[in-house]
């Protein structure tokens, strides 16, 4: 059956005895189902012929009666006499065939999209465009139309562009000292240039995590943090054994496998610290002081048969920049302290064991060196136990000793205390408060000043010297800081002598 005619009265009826809210398609076909044998398929064409062409018609006319039945009949004779016809087969077009739009011509294509741009925006045509791309497979096409469409006159090269690591952007951060908010901006700016370099900074954690020896070596109390030597020396030997340089010096060495790192420790501590409102469970404990044990690498050396050939040196050993916590608690640096700190120290560095590293150049065994010489004049008069910090730790001399060069000259040495090396920092402080605490009693030339006159010009002429030296060069010479000693430090001492 290709049609269908059913009386316009017989449909018509039958809304009419619906209620208002059951007049649509779907209850005619319902009602009428029984008096034609119709497809599946042609009941939903004659449900949606219904719905689009009879229904909106019979309702627009019984709006204009104001729903009154018998005038809706009356004045709708002749239309409710005649059939509606249904149509089940669509009838072909007449004339030519439309050709595909591959086979058309350059104007029939811009004809048939002509519709899309008057009807569509720019961008939204230009996203419909990728999302088709996407679809059909074609993905990889999509940058490099972007760069096409790009306004700037000159485009990046996008296969030049190498993106950070997450160990690379972890050392910018760490060489430039950026923070959260610094780093985000700059990622963020370079972005807004269409040049992806830079990873979010919340994906830099496993980064960081790779810094951190096991959790399983790391000892936590109430007063005191440490962490296991062996594995912080372990875990130093690895992360420097994965060095490009390193690497590839090891690649040509094919037959030696033993490896030395030297590094340097000490200890040392600070008082006057912030104290926080927090309870102590022993009641002795107090935040008020920290004593501290750290270590830095300095070298690492292929150890064959020619010497010792050096693969990795600290670039600044005297920074703070690879200095790595050993331990530290809340305690005060007392002479017990000190000595029992450096005595436990050698004792886990007597125990020590070499590291075995294994790369893709093979497998290393690392031996460790560890020399006492990261200390201050405090901790060095602990150790040696001599009298007073003013005394000399090789000698044993007092300062009333020194000026007698006949006995200094008979004096024996204490080589052993030669280990802890000579503090060139502390030794430019020290030749700098030599030369102002003699300015200072140059009126009444002696070492000690024991009477009140004496004590009165010392105090002037500090007073006068430090005010000069602010003036002219904006120095802060013998002022007290808080927690550290005093403003004389390395940086002070040097810029004297150089000035």
């Amino acid at each position: 059956m290709s049609n269908l005619q059913i009386p316009k009265l017989l449909l018509s009826n039958k809304l009419l005895t619906l209620e208002k809210q059951d007049k649509n398609a779907n209850s005619i076909v319902v009602s009428i189902k029984n008096r034609f044998d119709l497809s599946a398929e042609q009941w939903n064409i004659l449900e949606k012929q219904l719905d689009t062409s009879f229904i909106p018609v019979f309702k627009s006319k019984l709006n204009k009666v104001c729903n009154n039945v018998d005038r809706f009949r009356k004045m709708n004779a002749d239309w409710l006499s005649t059939d509606f016809n249904f149509v089940f087969e669509k009838v072909g077009k007449r004339g030519r065939p439309t050709a595909a739009f591959d086979d058309s011509s350059k104007s029939t294509k811009f004809r048939k999209i002509q519709s899309l741009v008057d009807s569509y925006s720019a961008e939204e045509i230009r996203k419909a465009f990728f999302k088709s791309l996407k679809s059909t497979g074609k993905k990889h096409l999509i940058k490099p139309i972007k760069n096409i469409c790009s306004d700037t006159d000159e485009r990046t090269d996008e296969e030049n562009i190498i993106p950070f690591n997450e160990d690379e952007a972890l050392a910018l951060i760490e060489d430039i000292k950026l923070s959260k908010w610094q780093y985000d901006t700059l990622r963020k700016r370079v972005e807004a240039k269409n040049v992806h370099i830079f990873m979010t900074y919340k994906s830099l954690s496993s980064a960081r995590k790779r810094c951190y020896p096991e959790t399983t070596s790391i000892l936590i109390t109430e007063k005191c943090v440490s962490v296991n030597l062996q594995d912080l020396l372990n875990h130093t030997c690895s992360r420097i054994m994965q060095m490009e340089d390193v690497l590839a010096a090891l690649t040509k060495s094919k037959t030696q496998r033993n490896l030395i790192l030297t590094s340097k420790w000490g200890c040392d501590g600070a008082s006057d610290q912030s104290q926080y409102k927090q309870k102590f469970e022993d009641g002795t404990t107090s935040d008020e002081s920290i004593f501290m044990t750290s270590m830095v690498p300095l070298t690492l050396e292929l150890n064959d048969a020619h010497g010792r050939t050096v693969l990795w040196r600290n670039p600044q050993p005297g920074s703070t920049r690879y200095c790595r916590p050993i331990k530290f608690e809340y305690a005060k640096e007392t002479a017990e302290n000190s000595v029992a700190e450096v005595d436990d120290m050698e004792a886990k560095i007597k125990a020590l064991i070499p590291t075995e590293i294994k790369t893709t150049c093979g497998k290393f065994k690392i031996d460790h060196d560890m020399e006492l010489t990261m200390i201050d004049g405090k901790v060095c008069q602990h150790i040696t136990g001599v009298a007073s910090s003013a005394s000399c730790t090789i000698y044993g001399a007092t300062p009333a000793e020194m000026n007698n060069l006949e006995k200094l000259s008979h004096k024996p040495e204490t080589e052993k205390n030669f280990r802890y090396g000579l503090l060139t920092l502390h030794a430019w402080i020290r030749f700098m408060e030599c030369i102002l605490h003699i300015a200072y009693r140059l009126e009444f030339q002696k070492w000690s000043a024991r009477t009140n006159e004496q004590k009165e010009q010392m105090e002037k002429a500090k007073e006068r010297i430090q005010k000069k030296f602010r003036t002219r060069i904006g120095l802060l010479i013998d002022y007290p800081k808080q927690g550290s000693g005093n403003s004389n430090d390395g940086n002070t001492a040097k810029r004297i002598f150089r000035d």
